[in-house]
């Protein structure tokens, strides 16, 4: 079972933000922290995360999103007004990528290994060349602004900077852990002697 980040039903309308799943601009890239705190709050533990879900009330959007992608990162900020820039690794892509009601699951190409002690960073970016409106996220209130985002009708917006608007709110996240488990072996690849 995943861990649920938000358990609010705090709903964005069809063109207002945040929203991962956002048409209402061509592009859109958004970036959502996830203090550890709230992350061990939620039940998470340190070790491989899988996969990511968000819940969505209401689809809205007439086409897919283009070029989907999802990055995570680790961060020590525990607030966010701009971008972050440390090292992201991205986990999931698609190059088209509708969404449906309900929880919406993204299974990544390559895991995540999360720390148990470091804050999360949670990325996503689209980019079309038209815009329709934004899916309705569940979303829940945060102590800290977690949330920043960008939306423009223009390419290169998974590149960008420019921050368009921050919130104290963030989409619900479901975050899917590996149930496997670990095991550990280890012997000398070379031996060592004084001659």
């Amino acid at each position: 079972n995943p861990v649920i980040v938000g358990t609010v039903n705090i709903l964005n309308t069809a063109t207002s933000y945040p929203a991962p799943y956002g048409n209402w601009y061509w592009g859109s890239r958004h970036q959502m922290l996830i203090t550890a705190a709230d992350l061990t709050a939620a039940g998470l533990t340190a070790g491989m995360i899988t996969a990511l879900s968000f819940e969505i009330a209401n689809i809205n959007l007439t086409q897919p999103l283009n070029n989907y992608e999802i990055k995570l990162g680790t961060t020590a900020a525990t607030a966010i007004t701009t971008f972050q820039v440390g090292p992201m690794t991205t986990v999931f892509t698609s190059a088209t990528y509708m969404p449906t009601v309900g929880v919406n699951t993204h299974t990544f190409s390559v895991p995540f290994f999360w720390d148990g002690v470091s804050n999360l960073i949670v990325e996503t970016c689209h980019n079309n060349t038209s815009f329709t409106e934004n899916a309705t996220f569940r979303q829940t209130a945060t102590a800290y602004n977690s949330t920043v985002y960008y939306r423009a009708d223009a390419a290169g917006v998974c590149s960008n900077t420019a921050v368009t608007g921050f919130n104290a709110q963030r989409p619900n996240m479901h975050f899917w852990r590996s149930t496997g488990t670990w095991s550990y072996s280890w012997s000398p690849g070379a031996s060592l002697s004084d001659s």
